[in-house]
Formats: C-alpha cells, sequence, structure tokens
C-alpha cells in the first residue's frame, strides 16, 4: 500500500463533491421509471442541505473521456437512436429522450 505524503486540510478530507447540471432534469424516461426529473429535485434538495459537500461546476465531457468508459460502436448507437427520436435504445437497455445524450454528456 502506498500513501500519499501529502496531508489534506481538516475540512478537505471531511468533504465530498458533487456535480450536476440542470440538464439532467430534461433526460425524460416517462412515468412509472425511476429516472425522473422529481427524483433528481428530491435528491438535489437533500444535498444542498448537508454540509461536507462541495458543489462542483459541470462540463460536457469530451468525446475521448466518454470513450474511457463506452466504446466507439455504444456511443455511435446512443447518437443515431437519439437523432431518430427514439425512446429507448436499440440496444434494449436503457430508457432515452431527445436531451439524453446532452444530459449524459
Amino acid at each position: 500500500l502506498v500513501l500519499p505524503t501529502w496531508r489534506l486540510r481538516a475540512e478537505e478530507a471531511m468533504s465530498c463533491g458533487v456535480v450536476s447540471h440542470p440538464i439532467s432534469l430534461e433526460h425524460d424516461t416517462g412515468p412509472g421509471h425511476p429516472e425522473t426529473a422529481g427524483r433528481f429535485r428530491a435528491v438535489q434538495e437533500v444535498i444542498d442541505g448537508m454540509t461536507g459537500l462541495r458543489l462542483l461546476p459541470a462540463r460536457e465531457a469530451t468525446e475521448e473521456e466518454i470513450l474511457r468508459v463506452h466504446t466507439a460502436e455504444y456511443l455511435r448507437i446512443v447518437k443515431r437512436d437519439v437523432a431518430e427520436g427514439r425512446r429507448q435504445l436499440s440496444t434494449g437497455d436503457t430508457v432515452i429522450s431527445e436531451r439524453s445524450l446532452e444530459a449524459a454528456n
């Protein structure tokens, strides 16, 4: 086990960063799906009231960053399916909407 040689200040050691963006509200998965704008708002309200959490500014991921966790083929499918207005990825495993790609980035 290798430990870093630097030390955090107490307030840094006890904090956690949260990244969020309002575009997440526009990933509309429809009624009955757990990924809803209402759930996002409820979680955001809880986070806003917590101490030790730092809100970090969101930014769009680069394609290079996305390709670190997804294959190029999967990204191509997502782009195509969103552009075609599908409500589910053609892979059959994910509900999508017209703003899902933006929200995911």
